[in-house]
């Protein structure tokens, strides 16, 4: 997956990579571990850090894991999918709404991996936005129905497949944090204090927040490296335990292009080997 994006997501570290990256496999390659990302998303810093390497990740949001697991199984027939999804509906409003309309639940695998791709592609921002009861609700963007072909190439699915293969999904960030051992990097990037956080039916509030901070410091202790993301109201939760610095990047969630911000963020780093300034 290093250097292709599958699909556009709200949050991707992308813009971190050339920052982090050589420290997460300096810390790799000096602890001997595996490296940990307990809110996967998009993947860009995780599979940019560890291309190809073995790997355990917590995804909540079950359509985007079964992109994932679509993606390693059958990347062709994923990629066929798409097409016949594309021919079938057209381009425009109404065939978007038909598309976001059908339940996932409703549909088998590769379906439903298809049918995350296609709406992502077309919906506003790229945002990703689903209601308390898990139905994907963003508006379509009138500029991207124009696109000729605006989703994953086959050769992006195909080059992402034997990455993927080695990445071992869970559901919940728990269960992933409960599989760190010592000489493990763990990248921590949640849905932000006081920010978005309807990726999945289940919101991320208060009381997730603390205990999160708590794993990870409890994470620190046990051996392991932590970076971790959020936004600068979470400071107290993280500055007890880890080094805080203060970086930003574009924000992309606006109706207004021209009138977009930096939006500022926290990077946590703790337990480093060798720490260097990345923000």
């Amino acid at each position: 997956m290093t250097g292709t994006r599958l699909f556009r997501w709200v949050g991707s570290k992308q813009h971190l990579v050339p920052r982090l990256v050589p420290m997460i496999r300096g810390q790799l390659a000096a602890g001997g571990g595996r490296l940990v990302s307990l809110f996967y998303g998009s993947g860009a810093l995780e599979q940019a850090a560890a291309p190809g390497e073995s790997q355990v990740a917590a995804e909540a949001n079950a359509d985007l894991l079964c992109v994932y697991e679509q993606v390693a199984r059958d990347p062709e027939k994923l990629f066929h999918a798409l097409e016949q999804l594309e021919a079938s509906v057209g381009r425009s409003r109404a065939a978007f709404l038909a598309v976001r309309t059908l339940d996932p639940e409703d549909l088998a695998s590769t379906a439903r991996a298809a049918r995350f791709l296609w709406l992502s592609a077309m919906s506003f921002n790229g945002l990703w936005r689903v209601n308390r009861a898990g139905r994907h609700n963003v508006p379509a963007d009138p500029a991207r129905l124009q696109k000729p072909w605006p989703f994953a190439t086959r050769e992006a699915l195909m080059a992402a497949s034997a990455s993927i293969q080695r990445v071992r999904f869970r559901t919940d960030w728990r269960e992933a944090a409960e599989s760190a051992r010592p000489g493990d990097v763990i990248i921590s990037d949640p849905p932000y204090v006081g920010g978005f956080d309807a990726y999945t039916a289940q919101r991320f509030g208060t009381a997730e927040h603390h205990a999160l901070s708590t794993v990870l410091a409890d994470l620190v202790r046990k051996g392991c490296a932590v970076i971790a993301f959020n936004s600068p109201q979470a400071r107290p939760l993280y500055a007890y335990w880890a080094r805080v610095q203060d970086t930003t990047r574009s924000g992309r969630i606006s109706s207004d292009g021209s009138g977009r911000q930096r939006v500022r963020e926290l990077i946590a780093f703790a337990g480093l080997r060798s720490f260097r300034r990345a923000a």
